[in-house]
């Protein structure tokens, strides 16, 4: 590391040594998906010296995006993602490495070669046929996942290659499907009121409104809170580090949430129980009910839905 990027990270030294500066200097990191999730995610890694990063995305800054992604401004409508996110780098460190990719990220040939080259992944997608292909991918690539659950809370959890996957652990009915084949709405729904059903087992005091709720568990919204997102990509941020170094401060594949209603942490359990089972059933009848019958107000999962 030059000068000029010893200068840049001084005021992080105490926090990392030299040695640890110069290992996230010669470090790699993918990330597909820069939107809310993914511009924090590298905001944060370029600004702690991490030298290289991947980076995924297809889709265009548009005016909805103003208020949650860190990256996006009236300046940026209508330019790629992966454009902005890859200036943005270079413009904090002039010394990374960035290689950007869109859509083709997620050709198996493609993938397979990205993981050789990195030290850990970082998911920032919402498609769900995607996010299971680089599971599938990671695993076999020997590459860890920092990852979260989609909360109303701040979470992180760190699959290493040897751990079940939320495929595996929430019983999606994606096991043993081609990754194209698990996006259908069917299966994609029933994959994210399982997902929902995890989180809100361990988070059952978070209030919702009914008709986001709603929109939500019916794949017509993905609901994003700036707060959540800076806080959750910092764990996340935090997690990849010490990754990277090699440091013991890591978490397992369950993962913890930082549970905003009574300002404690939580651990997820490690697989999907009768709780959750009774939380998913809950979720299920929710969302197969007319729209005209869902109503106004807040509700919470400990209460009546």
């Amino acid at each position: 590391m030059g000068i000029h990027e010893r200068m840049i990270f001084s005021r992080s030294r105490g926090f990392v040594d030299a040695g640890e500066f110069q290992r996230l200097a010669e470090s790699c990191v993918f990330i597909p998906g820069v939107g809310s999730i993914g511009q924090s995610l590298l905001q944060n890694l370029v600004r702690c010296g991490v030298g290289r990063f991947i980076i995924a995305d297809f889709d265009t800054f548009s005016s909805e995006n103003l208020a949650s992604q860190v990256l996006c401004t009236t300046a940026s409508l209508g330019r790629s993602k992966v454009c902005v996110a890859r200036d943005f780098i270079l413009a904090v460190n002039g010394s990374a490495q960035v290689q950007t990719y869109e859509a083709e990220w997620s050709e198996v040939a493609t993938l397979k070669d990205i993981l050789k080259q990195c030290d850990v992944a970082l998911p920032g997608i919402d498609a769900l046929g995607p996010g299971m292909l680089l599971y599938r991918a990671a695993r076999e690539a020997k590459v860890p996942i920092v990852d979260f659950y989609f909360a109303p809370s701040p979470n992180v959890f760190v699959t290493r290659p040897g751990d079940p996957t939320p495929e595996e652990r929430l019983g999606y009915p994606s096991l043993g499907l081609g990754w194209e084949q698990i996006d259908k709405p069917e299966i994609a729904q029933d994959c994210l009121l399982r997902l929902s059903a995890y989180v809100l087992g361990v988070l059952s005091g978070m209030k919702f409104e009914r008709m986001a709720l709603y929109r939500f568990l019916n794949l017509e919204l993905v609901p994003t809170w700036p707060p959540l997102v800076s806080a959750a990509a910092a764990l996340m941020s935090d997690q990849a580090i010490s990754v990277i170094l090699k440091r013991p401060n890591v978490t397992d594949y369950r993962g913890f949430f930082l549970d905003l209603t009574d300002f404690t942490s939580k651990r997820a359990p490690a697989e999907f129980s009768a709780r959750e089972q009774a939380v998913y059933e809950r979720l299920k009848n929710f969302a197969a009910q007319p729209a005209e019958a869902v109503g106004e107000g807040w509700v919470t999962v400990g209460g009546a839905l």
